[in-house]
């Protein structure tokens, strides 16, 4: 079966109601299971779905992460979606979106939750140390090469340590373990989606500024001794800034000062 037969067994249950965007998730698609919502996104992408589009599923079967990882998703969990953008810039400035997400997410969750996530760089969100959320961009270039976006987002709410392989258990967390009460995703999902709209909608008219500004007011990564793995690669320094790209900062130890694009880019807190 194709994905364009898969599409055909679409159940739209996820209202639309709730949500407090002016354009983004209008049109939402919600399936029960999955491989990866971002595969799904591919597909419409091909048939001409419109920027904007949101594809929310309760479970994933091959969810992804960052340098092919896997991401777990477990069902009913979490809030796993993929929205599609087409940004009307080069290229090179999509890395710029991991940002703007991360801050996204981090208002909304400090909205709805009062719980305030740190970012590590670019966009892996963590509380008490634990990974709650991780957001993969992934470029996109349909039959008449047109440039997309595809924003992936996998985000433990109700994820209990029990849902988890052995091999991750250590290093995630969810909400509700934070706040020990279940937590109601609708609300949760539907605030996501309106801060995504406004910062993208900031950084479009705007630019990195502000995006860059939130960022660096919930990174938890500047400051911090930081070992760096890039393309077989490893560097030890400090994280000191991230430039107007988005680039991570890093001095060594006899003072120069390195530059990382986020991408095949692996890093590790060591202090």
């Amino acid at each position: 079966m194709n994905k364009l037969q898969n599409l055909a067994r679409l159940r739209l249950n996820f209202t639309t109601n709730g949500l407090k965007t002016k354009w983004l998730g209008k049109n939402l698609y919600y399936y029960q299971t999955v491989d990866s919502t971002n595969e799904v996104a591919k597909a419409y992408i091909d048939i001409g779905q419109e920027e904007g589009t949101v594809i929310i599923a309760d479970y994933q079967t091959a969810g992804r992460g960052r340098l092919g990882r896997k991401w777990e998703s477990p069902e009913g969990g979490g809030l796993w979606f993929s929205v599609i953008f087409k940004p009307p810039f080069e290229l090179k400035y999509f890395p710029q979106v991991n940002l703007l997400a991360a801050v996204a997410v981090v208002e909304a969750v400090k909205k709805r939750t009062g719980i305030a996530l740190g970012i590590k760089w670019p966009n892996d969100l963590l509380l008490n140390h634990c990974k709650v959320c991780g957001i993969l961009a992934e470029t996109y270039f349909n039959k008449e090469e047109v440039n997309y976006l595809i924003l992936g987002v996998g985000l433990n709410v109700n994820v209990s340590e029990d849902d988890l392989s052995q091999e991750i258990r250590l290093s995630s967390t969810s909400i509700n373990t934070a706040l020990k009460k279940y937590i109601q995703r609708e609300p949760l999902f539907s605030e996501i989606l309106y801060c995504l709209e406004n910062w993208y909608e900031t950084f479009i008219g705007s630019g990195i500024s502000a995006v860059r500004r939130a960022w660096l007011e919930n990174n938890i990564t500047l400051g911090r001794w930081v070992e760096i793995r890039s393309f077989g690669e490893v560097f030890h320094g400090k994280a000191v800034d991230i430039s107007m790209d988005g680039n991570l900062l890093v001095e060594g130890e006899r003072g120069e000062i390195k530059s990382f694009v986020t991408g095949d880019v692996s890093l590790r807190v060591i202090d």
